[in-house]
């Protein structure tokens, strides 16, 4: 099965590998139910101001990007997984058996997992790469404003010869 695109930054494929699932454990159907790409849109409108996602993309993809570019589309799509893999772990645990049967033979897969814990580390992961996406973007667009004031000094006494 393809996998479903989200904005150019991350896919359903990603989203799962994530966590360790696979397409048959966390179907398109539950992803898509989810709306991850909306969820995605309105939370990087809310805080992304200095400069929208889509240019960053737009400048990331570009022939002639530079690093900084190339280096925030990273942290973009990197946010972008984070994001989406706390949305879904957030619901995993009722979407996921913990043990599948097929009345001869059982296998136990996700038996025993703390779903808190790995949407913990995934939320952490999306901080963190918000946190540097922020300093990069406002590192490109801060504009430094004020006066500068120039002091000269000149010693008016001097201790070796006792003159001042």
């Amino acid at each position: 099965m393809a996998a479903v695109d989200i904005h150019g930054l991350t896919d359903y494929d990603k989203i799962r590998g994530s966590i360790g699932a696979t397409d048959n454990e966390v179907l398109d159907g539950m992803l898509d139910s989810m709306d991850l790409p909306g969820q995605l849109v309105a939370d990087l409108n809310s805080w992304l101001t200095g400069k929208p996602y889509a240019t960053i993309i737009t400048e990331g993809n570009s022939g002639g990007a530079t690093e900084e570019q190339l280096l925030a589309l990273t942290r973009l799509k990197l946010y972008a997984l984070w994001y989406c893999s706390e949305k879904q772990a957030r619901h995993l645990s009722l979407a996921i058996p913990a043990s599948i049967s097929d009345g001869k033979s059982q296998m136990k897969r996700f038996e025993g997992v703390d779903f808190e814990a790995l949407r913990s580390r995934c939320a952490a992961a999306a901080a963190a790469e918000k946190v540097s996406l922020k300093a990069l973007i406002n590192s490109e667009t801060e504009v430094i404003t004020g006066l500068t004031v120039a002091v000269a000094s000149a010693h008016v006494y001097d201790p070796v010869t006792d003159q001042g």
